[in-house]
């Protein structure tokens, strides 16, 4: 017997009626939403963003003042564009790294298209068929490849190239012989495998990236019907929506097993929003007003926020404490992730806002609303969030990492005419880049990686400087190029190979030299930046301590010319405090005084190793004011509690925020007691963080000292929302 899904079809037209309230209806409303504002007046009032007055039960789902006393109605939430789609732009997926939106419209007629965005100009780029038959929903875009992989209803998961549209490969997932139904896709990057939900067949493929191949197929459970895929890379957690039951099923991606179902009050039709800062998992509930919370460890429902509307389409912007919102025939809704205060809703009347999605780099949040008919046009809108990002976070958001630039040459000498192809290689900033190259001969290049010719001999200067999408400008150092006539020796020069220029101590580094030019034998000396030395052409060294060391060598020739090459940076890197990916960067931040009467004058100071020197620091007081420094004074004029933060970016564009430090502020000497700092650690606070912690601590969420600390953290503020 053919197992038919509900979801076969265009997407539904969801009417929702109720019965008229009372008078009596509308008094017990009336009284409920008053005392509501009345615990909002009493609880949130002068608090900052993360601090919890002791026993206060937060209201949610209401649109009231937001946490740093915005009033209701605000527009911290303007409209930034609108591209048109087709009519049923059902599925959207944005890259923060591109800048680009992928739009998925289930038209139906007679097959699904992308439509790919570009959010810097807002406005489309390219359109393309994918096949399908109305269905296609989650895709997933690889942006070191350039390509897009969508399921579709018709058991095929298909990879296209988003420059021109191609179909590059299509996987036929599911068990072989049977119809699949693919709805979403998920990447696993320690396993370089993609996880495709199937709800005909109760399980998900695994499918094998590099080669396309389906390598397994795990269940889900007899009867349960998988619709949405989300997954956490640093815990290989996926977690699986069910749109057969109230059921999130949790697959350990590293073992390809199921290792848990959770029950959640409501689930249909339901997408996640992934928080890989603090491992939690947001689960919207289509058919009733409520997002569930789901902790990753342990692994546990933390609890049911109620929220404004039915919710459809869930999105969280971790760097700025937002959490977004659509749903069937209702507006949107942007709120405060780590209260659930309603921020403001979506400032346009759309009848069906669908998927929903953030690019935090640009402070711009995607929304796809569908047509009522089949020959109109949907969009993917567009919004400005900065405003509410601003009063979520507390303070100013952090800074893109910082822009950094390499280029080479090769080959650097010869004989003229001598072609000579260069590349470069950026980083951070905000991309796209442009490039400025200058070749020492008067002519230019604007392409990463040109090509040009030298006609004459002597040698060159080469220059380059990148300039990414916001303004920012950085150079590479300068190579020079040698070109030699006939019958000239050219200069004495060394060209520098390292196996490792960066990594964990104790690091052992590969080193060889090659000299070229001037007169033989030569002799190359090594300068390894940590007081030792040594000579030889081909050279080994351990740094056994965490640092940044500059690596210099110089060659001599028989003739007595001498060479010093550019210096080289090694950094090695402290080890990993919590485990997560990337360095580690361990911040230290103190108070001079912790309590006190007005003015009181506070000196903060802040000291960070590990990760990549030099530092960056920056100061929120806790009263709306910041500075960047590494020491400051602060002074309070007024009584109250306070609560400051230092946050830290390294040049490899690390974030790690500081504990919050508390600062109270007396009405009178009498009631001046001293305090440690929140958590009761004292005034000194040590955080260490892998770079996906780092990736949304720089003004966010006051981080404790390590995971199980910040775990019971979240557990109590969830706590303490849940109460009746």
């Amino acid at each position: 017997m053919t197992r038919t899904a509900p979801h076969m079809r265009a997407p539904p037209r969801l009417t929702v009626t109720s019965p008229r309230p009372s008078s009596v209806h509308l008094f017990l409303l009336g009284l409920v939403v008053g005392l509501l504002a009345l615990v909002a007046g009493l609880s949130l009032g002068g608090l900052p963003r993360g601090a919890v007055a002791a026993g206060a039960d937060l209201p949610v789902g209401t649109v009231g003042s937001a946490a740093g006393g915005v009033p209701a109605g605000s527009a911290l939430v303007s409209a930034a564009g609108s591209v048109p789609t087709g009519p049923y732009p059902w599925g959207l997926t944005i890259d923060p790294a591109t800048h680009r939106a992928f739009v998925i419209d289930a038209s139906n007629a007679p097959t699904d298209h992308v439509t790919s965005v570009d959010l810097l100009s807002k406005s489309a780029l390219l359109t393309w068929s994918v096949g399908g038959n109305g269905e296609a929903r989650g895709s997933w875009f690889d942006n070191s490849t350039n390509d897009l992989w969508v399921p579709y209803l018709d058991s095929n998961l298909g990879k296209f190239d988003t420059s021109n549209g191609n179909l590059l490969q299509n996987v036929q997932v599911g068990l072989s012989g049977r119809q699949a139904a693919p709805y979403s896709v998920a990447f696993d990057p320690q396993t370089n495998q993609l996880w495709v939900t199937d709800f005909f067949n109760s399980e998900l493929s695994v499918v094998d990236r590099p080669t396309g191949h389906v390598v397994a197929n795990v269940s889900t459970g007899a009867g349960s019907w998988p619709y949405w895929i989300t997954l956490d890379p640093s815990t290989q957690l996926a977690f699986v929506t069910d749109t057969g039951s109230n059921t999130v099923h949790v697959v350990n991606t590293s073992t390809d097993t199921l290792v848990a179902n959770l029950a959640v009050s409501d689930l249909t039709y339901s997408t996640e929003a992934l928080d890989p800062i603090h491992h939690l998992v947001y689960v919207s509930g289509s058919q009733g007003s409520v997002i569930t919370v789901i902790e990753e460890n342990p692994l546990k429902v933390l609890t049911t926020l109620p929220t404004v509307g039915q919710v459809f389409g869930v999105a969280l912007d971790p760097v700025h404490d937002l959490l977004a919102t659509t749903g069937f025939s209702q507006q949107g809704e942007v709120y405060c992730a780590s209260n659930l205060t309603a921020m403001s809703p979506l400032p346009y009347p759309v009848a069906s806002p669908m998927q929903i999605a953030f690019d935090p780099a640009l402070d711009l949040l995607g929304v796809t609303a569908w047509s009522s008919t089949s020959n109109g046009t949907g969009s993917l809108d567009l919004f400005d969030v900065s405003k509410a990002a601003s009063v979520c976070s507390g303070s100013t958001p952090p800074p893109p990492p910082t822009l950094l630039v390499s280029d080479t040459a090769t080959p650097s000498w010869g004989t003229a005419p001598l072609v000579v192809n260069f590349t470069s290689s950026a980083s951070g900033g905000v991309a796209p880049y442009t490039y400025g190259w200058s070749f020492g001969d008067g002519t230019s290049g604007s392409s990463a990686s040109p090509t040009h010719t030298y006609v004459n001999h002597g040698a060159y200067i080469v220059s380059l400087t990148v300039t990414d999408s916001a303004g920012t400008t950085a150079q590479a150092s300068s190579l020079t190029v040698y070109v030699q006539g006939e019958n000239q020796s050219l200069p004495l020069t060394l060209s520098v190979s390292l196996s490792s220029i960066t990594g964990p101590a104790p690091l052992t580094v590969s080193i060889g030299a090659t000299p070229s030019g001037g007169v033989s034998p030569y002799v190359v000396d090594w300068n390894f930046g940590d007081g030792t030395l040594a000579t030889g052409l081909v050279v080994s060294h351990t740094y056994s301590e965490a640092g940044n060391f500059v690596l210099s060598v110089s060659v001599s020739d028989g003739s007595g010319g001498s060479y010093n090459a550019p210096s080289i940076q090694v950094t090695i890197l402290g080890s990993d405090v919590n485990g997560d990916m990337g360095s580690s960067v361990v911040l230290r931040a103190t108070a001079s005084a912790q309590t006190g009467v007005p003015p009181l004058s506070v000196s903060f100071a802040a000291s960070a190793s590990g990760g990549r020197a030099p530092y960056l620091f920056v100061w929120a007081f806790g009263d709306r004011t910041s500075l960047v420094a590494e020491t400051a004074s602060h002074t309070y004029s007024s009584p109250g509690t306070y609560y400051a933060q230092v946050t830290v970016t390294d040049t490899a564009g690390h974030y790690v925020a500081s504990q919050l430090l508390e600062i109270q502020v007396h009405s009178d000497a009498s009631s001046s007691t001293a305090t440690g700092s929140l958590g009761g650690s004292g005034p000194v606070v040590s955080v260490g963080l892998g770079s996906l912690a780092g990736l949304g601590a720089g003004f966010g969420y006051p981080l404790l000292s390590n995971r199980r600390a910040h775990g019971s953290f979240w557990r109590s503020r969830f706590d303490r929302w849940s109460k009746p």
